[in-house]
This record gives structure tokens, C-alpha cells and sequence, in this order.
């Protein structure tokens, strides 16, 4: 990194807020090992280790599709006070956009290893 971004970095970490932050994730670090819920996400990441990378890209996807057609009928009945104000269309992109990633989940998984993205998430 930079000069300038490890003197960011430092400030935030002296910080009031940033002391705070860092307490708090020792706090859940520390929890997650003995909790119910740390033991049931330890489970679930044992049992989607078998599961094929394709089955997981294609089920998360038809999930957020899913989730995106049915956004637009909660918002319509929430209070005008509370409902967010996001345009339908963006509904639709984005479960157009999950749907297409479903179609073509093995085509994604084969892509990955030699993505853009994937090089900045091994960093």
C-alpha cells in the first residue's frame, strides 16, 4: 500500500471509532467459537464444501431472483413512511441479471479462476 493509506489507516486505528470497531470483532471473534450460531455457520460451510461450485453459483442466483421479483410486492405494502425509494426497473435488472447468472453457472465457475475479480479476492 501507500504512505498515505497506512497513515490512514493508523488514524482510524487510534481513533474512538476505530478502537470500538476493533473491539467489537475481537468480541465476535471471540463469541462465534462457543455460540449456537458460530457452530451452526462452521456446520454450514462443512456441509457446501461438498456441494459442486456450480449447484452453489446456480441456487444463490435463483435465490436473488427470487428475492428481487418479490421485493417490489413488499414495498407496496409498507407504509409510504418506511418504504425505500427505489426505482421498480432496478428490480428487474437485477433479477434479470441473477437469472442469466443461474443460466449459465457453469460457464461463471470455469471464468472465475482466471478473473479480474477473483485476482483482487486472493490478494
Amino acid at each position: 500500500m501507500t504512505y498515505e493509506f497506512d497513515a490512514v489507516r493508523a488514524s482510524f486505528a487510534s481513533s474512538q471509532p476505530g478502537r470500538l470497531l476493533a473491539a467489537l470483532t475481537h468480541a465476535v471473534k471471540s463469541a462465534s467459537r462457543t455460540s449456537a450460531a458460530g457452530a451452526a455457520a462452521r456446520s454450514m460451510s462443512m456441509t457446501m464444501k461438498g456441494i459442486p461450485t456450480a449447484s452453489v453459483i446456480r441456487t444463490s442466483a435463483v435465490a436473488i431472483t427470487i428475492a428481487a421479483a418479490v421485493q417490489p410486492m413488499l414495498i407496496a405494502v409498507m407504509p409510504p413512511t418506511v418504504a425505500p425509494a427505489i426505482p421498480q426497473a432496478l428490480f428487474v435488472i437485477i433479477a434479470a441479471f441473477a437469472g442469466l447468472v443461474a443460466w449459465q453457472a457453469e460457464a461463471i465457475e470455469s471464468a472465475w479462476s482466471t478473473s479480474t475479480l477473483a485476482r483482487w479476492t486472493r490478494r
